[in-house]
């Protein structure tokens, strides 16, 4: 008798063991549910912050002075000529930040006239008043004297010597667009007539890259 409660006293002080591993299991499983609730709302957090890709505009296949070009058919202005071609866009789609837009004529490179790399040297540097002045995007400023053919205007030059960009800006005019600027530049045997904002010109790397970007893509064959 004595024996049989000593055992069963013995067997009441033993742990449960079966319970422990069913609380083990419990809280084992209830950790993996949690880490997998985590995954899914971090998931679902950077999914709602993924920046969204910008449609893609429709390309236009234009024929332009005997040659195929691909455009975003987006920037066509109006129908093409066999004189020029006339293309806007807003300026941040070739320099993001770039305020303004671009509009922009291509035409025939004239063999007759001065390429526009050698215009600042060669056409305005004689009515350049000496003052220059560092502005953004590394161009330099220089004012036009008065009494010369471009007076009240401001020419922004790249250095050296305003072969890789130039531009001419006149004053703004209340009420008028704000793309005050005339840039002109040869890309691919093109002549480019460019005007954007002041503004804008901080970005003209950008741009003029774009430019060549665009004006260069030929259709396939």
């Amino acid at each position: 008798m004595d024996t049989t409660l000593t055992g069963l006293r013995r067997r009441l002080a033993e742990p449960p063991a079966p319970a422990v591993r069913r609380i083990d299991a419990w809280l084992l499983g209830g950790a993996a549910l949690a880490l997998l609730m985590a995954g899914a709302l971090v998931g679902a957090a950077q999914w709602a912050v993924r920046p969204v890709d910008p449609p893609t505009p429709d390309l236009a296949h234009v024929r332009f002075m005997g040659r195929e070009l691909v455009l975003p058919g987006d920037w066509l202005r109006s129908g093409v000529s066999a004189e020029a071609l006339e293309l806007t866009a807003s300026a941040a789609r070739l320099a993001p930040g770039a305020p303004g837009r671009l509009f922009v004529t291509v035409l025939r490179a004239g063999d007759d006239v001065l390429p526009p790399a050698d215009r600042p040297a060669r056409l305005y540097a004689r009515f350049l008043s000496p003052a220059a002045t560092p502005t953004a995007g590394g161009l330099i400023r220089r004012e036009f004297r008065s009494g010369t053919p471009y007076e009240g205007e401001t020419l922004y030059v790249a250095g050296p010597d305003g072969r890789s960009f130039a531009a001419r800006c006149a004053p703004a005019t209340p009420g008028a667009l704000p793309e005050t600027c005339l840039s002109e530049m040869r890309i691919d045997g093109f002549d480019v007539r460019l005007r954007l904002a002041p503004d804008a010109l901080a970005y003209w790397r950008a741009v003029v890259e774009g430019l060549r970007a665009v004006l260069g893509r030929k259709a396939a064959g």
